[in-house]
This record gives structure tokens, C-alpha cells and sequence, in this order.
């Protein structure tokens, strides 16, 4: 179910409803959305966090799961966008480079390490948050390399893939 919201600025925001927030979640984001303008929201690092409960959680799990039922990790990097954030801090992070170089591109390998832990990724974080945009987004905690990683993801058309952190 959408939801619409209002930012200082009088922008409104339709905020796709991919896990049945309840009343009192929708509540809370409208009310801390008044206190920014939507640039505002975007532009820094401020956000509304919303405490998921267990079945909004499985729900995320759920529908992240459904678009791993294509089993070729070619075929699944098109269902997946990484950001330029993501493939940043992946490159910092992962294949521990420097980013900031010019020539700097992310190896597919890392993509596809990075897709295989949110396969194999059974816990999403207590809390999802909301940053001036139409959607929420989920921390998923998954390994890469054997380390622990928190993937942040959204769901848009495609699953959008916002950071990396380890």
C-alpha cells in the first residue's frame, strides 16, 4: 500500500509500502518529515529510522528471496542496480582500493560476492530507514570473504543496492 507524505517544504512524497507499515510507523515518518525539506532530507546524513517487526523483517527477506529464483549470476546482476555509494565503499571496502582514483572501476567478481551474501543473508536489521525518498531501506547482514557485511538495499524496480559496510 502507498503512503503520502508531507516535508516542510510541501513536497509530497509517495513512499511504496513493500512491508505493511502499521499506522503508528507511517505516523512517525510523516511527523519527522515535516521537519526537513525534501533536499534537505536527501542531501544529508539525517533519517528516520522505523523499528521492523518480525514479520515485516520476513517479509523483506521474502521478497529479496524471490528474485534470487534466477540461479545465473549474470542473468541476476540486471535485476540489481548498485548506486555509485555502493560500488564506492565496495571497491574501498571489498577489494580494499582506492575509489577516489579515476581509472577505478568495481570487478564483477565483487558484485557478484555482494549478491551471494544478500542470497545467503538470513537476518535483516531492527530498523529500516526513511531518507526523503519513495522508499525505505533495509540493512541486510550477510559475509563476504567471511566477514560480516551489512548490505543496504531498496526495492525499486530493480533491487537497488545503496552501501556496503564491513
Amino acid at each position: 500500500m502507498d503512503h503520502n507524505i508531507i516535508t516542510k517544504d510541501g513536497v509530497e512524497i509517495v513512499i511504496r509500502d513493500l512491508i505493511g507499515l502499521t499506522s503508528s510507523q507511517r505516523k512517525e515518518i510523516s511527523l519527522e518529515a515535516r521537519r526537513k525539506t525534501r533536499d534537505q532530507w536527501i542531501d544529508e546524513d539525517d533519517n528516520v529510522k522505523v523499528k521492523l517487526k518480525d514479520s515485516q523483517k520476513e517479509e523483506v527477506l521474502g521478497t529479496l528471496k524471490y528474485h534470487f529464483k534466477e540461479s545465473n549470476f549474470t542473468k541476476l546482476l540486471s535485476l540489481f542496480s548498485f548506486t555509485d555509494h555502493a560500488e564506492e565503499r565496495a571497491i574501498e571496502r571489498i577489494e580494499n582500493r582506492d575509489p577516489a582514483q579515476d581509472d577505478v572501476e568495481i570487478k564483477p567478481m565483487t558484485k557478484i560476492k555482494i549478491l551471494k551474501a544478500l542470497r545467503d543473508a538470513s537476518i535483516v536489521h531492527d530498523l529500516a530507514e526513511w531518507k526523503g525518498r519513495g522508499r525505505l531501506s533495509y540493512r541486510l547482514i550477510g559475509e563476504v570473504d567471511n566477514i560480516e557485511t551489512h548490505i543496504c538495499i531498496s526495492f525499486h524496480e530493480k533491487v537497488a543496492i545503496i552501501t556496503v559496510i564491513n
